[in-house]
């Protein structure tokens, strides 16, 4: 009877000893798991960064102070480098920028490097002309016109221009504008009834050749022609180029935007700025009544994007067999040499090959792309054929 009454003591201690353990290790991880995540050590995030440049607005020699370059408004602190480069620190002079968001706080500047405003250069339609301020709309760039601006041609609202000039706190001070003065051309489809030296007759309208058009096919008496070029004078044409409907047409496809269209009735030619390269190549489309136009993404206006599907005529001219007007600029992918980069960083304006290339805090740069490598730019063009890179791939690497 003893030893039952001693084992069950014993059994009875050890059950509690087991239980006081259990208890206290279950509070010491109830008191680990309370144990807030934010208390272990964690890197600071690091603020996003960005790069733009323009005229200044607003700018100041004292830190801190707030500054407004472009459309740009940024805070300049301690920490910040400026470069003034024997240039003042004023309203109207230029300024490249380098920045960055910290979370909850203003743009904050880590480089300003300073120095005069640039020449800059536009082409596009004059939007609004203002003779009592000087202020003229071309596009959408303020562009002023002074005493010192030289004019050639005669303006007018919805004309096309060239202005060279200096960029200013008003906008870009114009030098020199001129007016896009060629005549707007037309085109006239018939039959070759004479053929004389420098001289045809289609149908009754005389076509003067003393230009050299280019002519696409075998013309003879009795083909079918399409001719483009302008009016001198009643029923006579001053051929820019012919296609005979018997030759045979170069197919390409192009991208572009639209800049007018001419015409009342079929056919249209569509005026269309095509990239090209680097830059942009003008080019007349003819838009017949067989012409497939879609215009899903949206009707086809000025500056609408457009994906091109048309025969070769030369001389800049196009017969289209289709045209798509896009929804967005149409991507486009470069390969060449990196010929330029920003001084301090990468983003900024880059030069590869020749194309102009904006890189951005959203640009994907796969490797090390660096001074005279060799890259795949993938990107969007904007109205004057720069891209914004969404990606930049070093080759080789």
């Amino acid at each position: 009877m003893k030893r039952l009454v001693v084992l069950c003591t014993v059994v009875f201690v050890a059950a509690l000893l087991v239980g006081v353990l259990a208890s206290q290790l279950f509070s010491m991880q109830s008191l680990r798991a309370a144990v807030p995540q934010t208390a272990q050590a964690e890197s600071t995030p690091q603020a996003p960064l960005v790069s733009f440049e323009g005229v200044v607005r607003q700018g100041s020699a004292t830190v801190p102070s707030s500054w407004v370059v472009g459309a740009y408004s940024f805070q300049v602190v301690p920490g910040t480098e400026i470069s003034a480069n024997g240039v003042p620190i004023q309203p109207g002079v230029w300024a490249r920028v380098e920045a960055e968001k910290p979370e909850g706080q203003p743009l904050q500047a880590t480089v300003i490097e300073l120095q005069q405003a640039p020449d800059g250069d536009i082409f596009d339609r004059i939007v609004a002309i203002d003779n009592d301020t000087g202020i003229w709309q071309v596009g959408d760039t303020d562009v002023v016109v002074s005493q010192a601006t030289t004019v050639q041609g005669t303006p007018s609202v919805g004309a096309l221009v060239n202005v060279n000039g200096r960029w200013s706190l008003d906008g870009l001070a114009a030098g020199t504008i001129v007016v896009d003065s060629s005549a707007e051309p037309v085109m006239y489809l018939g039959t070759i009834v004479q053929q004389q030296a420098g001289q045809w007759l289609v149908d009754d309208v005389v076509v003067d050749l003393s230009d050299s058009p280019p002519i696409v096919g075998d013309p003879e008496i009795g083909a079918q022609v399409e001719v483009v070029g302008t009016e001198t004078g009643p029923r006579h044409l001053k051929a820019q180029s012919i296609r005979v409907s018997s030759g045979t047409a170069q197919f390409q496809q192009r991208n572009g935007w639209l800049v007018s269209v001419n015409g009342d009735t079929f056919p249209y030619l569509w005026r269309v700025n095509l990239l090209d390269g680097s830059g942009l190549s003008p080019a007349y489309v003819a838009v017949f009544e067989n012409t497939v136009v879609d215009e899903t993404a949206g009707a086809a206006g000025y500056r609408s994007w457009l994906d091109i599907q048309a025969d070769y005529s030369g001389n800049g001219y196009y017969r289209a067999r289709r045209i798509v007007v896009l929804a967005h600029p149409p991507k486009q992918t470069v390969t060449g040499i990196v010929e330029e980069m920003p001084a301090a960083g990468t983003l900024g304006q880059w030069r590869v090959s020749g194309h102009r290339v904006e890189v951005t805090g959203d640009t994907a740069l796969i490797g090390a792309p660096q001074m005279g490598s060799l890259v795949t730019v993938l990107g969007t063009p904007d109205y004057s054929n720069k891209l914004t890179a969404e990606s930049i791939q070093a080759l080789g690497q």
